[in-house]
């Protein structure tokens, strides 16, 4: 598919397979963790549905659940995989690798806090949203000029997923959580210059 008249950047956001079943009830966004069998077929069925699109380059978070969804899709359309660091989920810090029952009862005003204005929280040895928010939008600017009217994939989470969509939907950030993203779920972004629109949010080849 050829990008329509006018558009001078298309931009595809990939979220992650399901991870292995380890990660449930766990925080993890700097942990390494692989696909299960099910997000490696959630993946395939999301590259199948990318054939329609004129790929000209594949990035990835450097989290391997991110790097082997986007290989699937690679694979496919014999394009190398860019790791791109800045696309990587949010550094819990010390919450890494812990369940979430232990932080709510470990660290009750951090944990309410979190789950009330997430927006808001740094973690322990972590980052912020707002240092998150700073990368991942510096990282999309440059890539932008980078791969100028041509159509680019990035496969990464679905906090990077949630930035970039409110970013250019002008969404209060507080509302991120609003938009769902699924696992292997895509989304389509065109720019008209500096203006952007939103084709497709949380496109979905799995189950709800």
């Amino acid at each position: 598919m050829n990008l329509p008249a006018g558009v001078t950047n298309r931009i595809v956001l990939v979220r992650h397979g399901e991870p292995i079943a380890a990660t449930k009830g766990m925080v993890y966004g700097k942990l390494d963790v692989g696909l299960s069998k099910a997000g490696e077929a959630q993946i395939t069925s999301t590259a199948g549905w990318l054939e329609k699109f004129k790929l000209s380059a594949i990035y990835s978070s450097p989290r391997t659940r991110a790097t082997e969804s986007a290989r699937i899709a690679a694979e496919q359309f014999k394009l190398n995989v860019e790791v791109e660091n800045r696309f990587a989920e949010m550094d819990f810090g010390d919450f890494e690798g812990s369940t979430y029952n232990e932080v709510k009862t470990h660290f009750p005003k951090i944990y309410e806090c979190w789950m009330t204005r997430p927006t808001e929280v740094e973690f322990p040895n972590g980052e912020s949203f707002s240092l998150m928010r700073q990368r991942v939008w510096a990282a999309i600017k440059e890539l932008r000029i980078r791969h100028a009217n041509q159509t680019t994939a990035i496969f990464s989470h679905g906090g990077v997923n949630r930035i970039v969509l409110t970013e250019v939907l002008n969404l209060p950030a507080e509302n991120l959580f609003r938009l769902e993203q699924n696992y292997g779920c895509a989304n389509v972004i065109d720019f008209y210059d500096d203006y952007p629109v939103v084709r497709i949010i949380n496109q979905n080849f799995g189950k709800f």
